[in-house]
Parts: structure tokens; sequence; C-alpha cells
């Protein structure tokens, strides 16, 4: 493949560039893409529109890091294809989202007739969202009021989401969306979590003028802890973990920060147990193991816990103290290292929710965090290991 013609061109003028002290963001307007670069990769974006040639390139960066021209050759042609293959330069991917997709809600089934009252109706408030679920069938609904009480509103409000659960015609349960059928014929089993799914998905939706991550929150000390990780990284666990230890719980999958002030604001939805986590957390919890199990959308079986005494009010703001990055590893030894900030934005990055547009604010305010937080990888197999290595190392 030939370089030359591709770093010849003008990059997209919807890329747009950053710097960090440790090298650059590229982000594209009007896209949740973003690529994170290194010092020399982002010396090299600055001098794409000044050299025609990857030897010209690699000369500008011997000189700029005191390198010899071999190496900054293959500097300058590894970070080329880096921005090609990622297409942030000449044709490619770029406009692809890296983030995780927040569940898409189409309510197209027939519309719901209201009755003249309900006999079980009440209205929740998440992220500034104001939730309303009625039915004629309180027993249905008690998991979800027993689950999400200190989300309750007491005062009259008019609700954003109107959510209905009635007796199927055909067995199971309809669930309706804002007067239309969204689901029919529902199990026990997947009411609550298909409940907890749309109201989280309703809330992710009203939000966003906020940052959004998918991350367990924990207030230690003064700030939170951010815990972003995928699926299967622990960050559920760890989170119940923490608060058992009292440590005030903001969220398990959800951080929700201001653009502004890069402040964090509490999204303390109940956790989802899954079946591997409940013996490490059967001593903090001790009635975890005889909880009653439920089935998600997703098809996986998991048990509920709110962490009652150690919940953050609706009010509480707190800065970032600190990024945790959980990677469980079965039979693996625990351990922290530190991140450096180009490592940290790149894994802040990849745990993005917001399902809108980057803005320029939004990539400032990521790159501010790594900037003033310190950011750690935390790998753990044992449970009690790496909470008393958090809270060390506070």
């Amino acid at each position: 493949m030939s370089l030359d013609k591709k770093i010849s061109a003008e990059p997209d003028p919807s890329i747009h560039f950053l710097p960090f002290s440790d090298g650059g963001v590229l982000y594209k307007q009007g896209s949740r893409r973003l690529l994170v670069l290194n010092q020399s990769a982002a010396v090299l974006w600055c001098l794409l529109d000044r050299a025609s040639t990857v030897d010209e390139l690699a000369a500008a960066l011997s000189k700029r890091f005191a390198i010899d021209l071999e190496t900054a050759g293959r500097d300058a042609e590894t970070a080329l294809e880096l921005l090609l293959n990622e297409g942030f330069l000449g044709e490619g991917a770029a406009g692809l989202s890296e983030s995780d997709e927040l569940p898409e809600l189409s309510a197209t089934g027939p519309e719901q007739v209201e009755p003249l009252q309900w006999s079980f109706r009440k209205t929740f408030q998440t992220g500034g969202h104001f939730f309303e679920l009625a039915s004629q069938h309180g027993e249905v609904l008690a998991p979800f009021f027993a689950l999400m009480d200190h989300l309750l509103v007491e005062e009259p409000v008019t609700p954003d989401t109107r959510f209905r659960v009635l007796k199927g015609a055909e067995g199971g349960w309809d669930l309706c969306l804002d007067g239309r059928i969204l689901e029919q014929g529902i199990l026990d089993a997947s009411v609550l979590p298909t409940i907890l799914m749309v109201n989280f998905a309703c809330s992710c939706k009203a939000m966003q003028e906020k940052l959004l991550f998918h991350a367990a929150v924990i207030r230690m000390g003064g700030t939170v802890t951010l815990l972003p990780g995928r699926t299967a990284s622990g960050k559920t666990t760890l989170a119940a973990a923490l608060a058992a230890r009292g440590h005030l719980y903001f969220s398990d999958e959800l951080a929700v920060m201001d653009v502004e002030n890069r402040m964090v604001s509490p999204f303390p939805l109940p956790m989802s147990i899954k079946p591997g986590s409940v013996e490490a957390l059967a001593p903090l919890y001790p009635e975890l193991p005889d909880r009653p199990e439920f089935v998600r959308p997703d098809g996986k079986k998991v048990r509920y816990i709110i962490p009652l005494g150690c919940r953050a009010g609706r009010g509480e703001r707190t800065q970032v103290g600190r990024l945790v990055f959980p990677k469980f590893v079965q039979g693996a030894p625990t351990g922290m290292r530190e991140l450096d900030r180009a490592d940290a934005l790149h894994n802040l990055a990849k745990t993005g929710s917001s399902n809108r547009p980057l803005t320029a604010g939004d990539v400032e305010a990521m790159i501010a965090v790594v900037e003033q937080a310190p950011s750690f990888e935390l790998q753990f197999s044992n449970l009690e290991e790496a909470v008393d290595l958090l809270e060390k190392n506070l």
C-alpha cells in the first residue's frame, strides 16, 4: 500500500483535534466516534498539512523526539495505518460508535384503553425523569415498589413516561408504554427486569445533555471512584461490596456526569447480581441467596439488591477522585497498576453510553477528568482482596 497518496490528502474537515498532556484526541463532528492518540501520533497529525511523504513525516518526528530516522519511519507508518484503519484519514469507518448502545424502545402495538381508576399507581424519579407505573394487580408490581421505594415521588407530578402492566389475554402479562402495547405475554420472572430496563432507557434518554458512562460509582471519602467497565468486568460486584462496607452508593451501571463542571450525580437503581457473584457477596448480603431470581430481556438470570442506609441522595453532586477500570480474571492475583492518561482516556471513551453526537465540550470534559484524576487498572479474582486494595489506596 502506498501511504504517500493518503497523507497528501487533506483530512476531513469534520474531524477535530484536541491536545492533552499525553497526546491528543480526534473526534468526528456529528458522531460518537473518538480516537485517542499518543504523543508521536498526535504530533504526526499536526504535521499532516506540512508533509507529503512518509520520509518528511519521519524526519519531523526524528527531530521532535530525538530518535533515529528508521525508528521514526516505523512510528510514522504505524500512526498512518491507525488513522487510515480507524477512518480518520481518507475513506474509512469514522462515525461508527465504540460506545455501549442504550436500549431503543418502540411501542408499536395496539393502543391501550385506560381504566377509570388504577388499583396501584406510583411515580418514581430517576435521573430527573418521572416514571409512572400502574396496574390493577399489585402483586406483580410489589418487587419493583420494594426496590425503588427510595426513588418514590410523593407529591403530584406530571409523569414523563406512563408504564402499565395488564393481564394478558392469552396468559402472562402485557406491558404498555405511553398508551401502546410494548410486549405481550411476558412471564412473571421477566416483568420486573423489563420494567427496570424501560425505566433505565427512558431515564437515559432524558439525560441527553449529560455525559454517560457504563460504570459503577461509589463515593469513597470526599470524591467518587468511577469503576468503568463492560459486562463481566466485576464493577457491580465491587460496588456492592464497597457499599456494604459503608461507602456511599451512587450507581452500579451508569455514571452521570455534568459536562460543564464534571460533577457526578447519583443514579441509584437496584443492583443486578448475576449467579456467579452470589457466593462472593453472600457474606455481605446474607439474604441474597434466598432472593428470587428473575430473567432479564437479554436472557440472563439475576437477583436484585439495593444497598440500604448508604445511598446517595438526589441532590448529591461529587467530583471524580479516581478512575479504576476493573478486570475480573478467574484465579488471577489481585493487583492495581497506574495507567497513563492516554490509556485511561481510551478506556473511558470505550465505556461511553451517551446516545448522541459528541461535542467539543464532551471531549474536553473527558480529557479534564483523566488529567486531574489518577487512573488504575484493577485485576482481581478475590473480592475481599480487591476491596481492601481499593480502600488502602484511597
